[in-house]
């Protein structure tokens, strides 16, 4: 009798064990997976930003040509002007 209450003992203890683990296990998987959320979307909030960076940029940058159009155009002008100007001296 006492060695059946030994071994039943032992199984009760072995299976307590792996349950533990097992929980254990889930949580560490769970947490894993949260963390691994969280990084994604830290990931995704620095792609929007460095999207709307570019985007911004890419605005600037045409916003910029049309002023060095205006600014070449008023160039030509200014130098033909010059140049007529000279021509009549």
């Amino acid at each position: 009798m006492a060695f059946v209450a030994g071994s039943l003992g032992r199984e009760f203890k072995s299976r307590n064990e792996l349950t533990f683990r097992q929980r254990l296990l889930q949580e560490q998987r769970a947490e894993r997976d949260r963390r691994e959320r969280r990084e994604e979307v830290a990931d995704n909030a620095s792609d929007m930003m460095d999207f709307a960076v570019s985007v911004l940029t890419s605005t600037e940058v045409a916003e910029f040509k049309v002023e060095l159009d205006t600014y070449e155009t008023a160039t030509v002008e200014a130098l033909q002007e010059n140049e007529r100007q000279l021509d009549f001296v």
